[in-house]
């Protein structure tokens, strides 16, 4: 649910909104998309798999993303970032579940 929801304030980051809005929008990337790849990496590890690319470049992201040392790009340039880390978050849905139910079916 929070991937889905973020994913969506990524999709609105499109529109023409008040500052503030992308302010916020920095530190919820951040959070959500760095704690899932931590969460990731633990699971994974717990799990003796090895982390997938797609969970690396969710800590990249949030990195990219984060509101302490922000990236300074012009406005067309955010707009396709937000579009391509909405519709990449909406993906991991899928992999995550993929992943994970595979690894489960191999080693029982």
């Amino acid at each position: 649910m929070v991937r889905k929801v973020t994913a969506f304030f990524l999709f609105a980051a499109i529109l023409p909104l008040p500052y503030p809005y992308y302010m916020l929008l920095r530190v919820i990337v951040f959070v959500v998309f760095v704690s899932i790849a931590f969460k990731l990496y633990k699971k994974a590890q717990k799990m003796d798999i090895e982390m997938p690319t797609w969970g690396w470049v969710l800590g990249i992201v949030g990195i990219l993303f984060n509101p302490i040392f922000p990236a300074f790009l012009v406005r067309e340039l955010w707009m396709v970032l937000d579009l391509a880390a909405g519709i990449f978050l909406w993906k991991t849905i899928k992999w995550e579940r993929e992943l994970f139910s595979h690894s489960s079916s191999k080693s029982i």
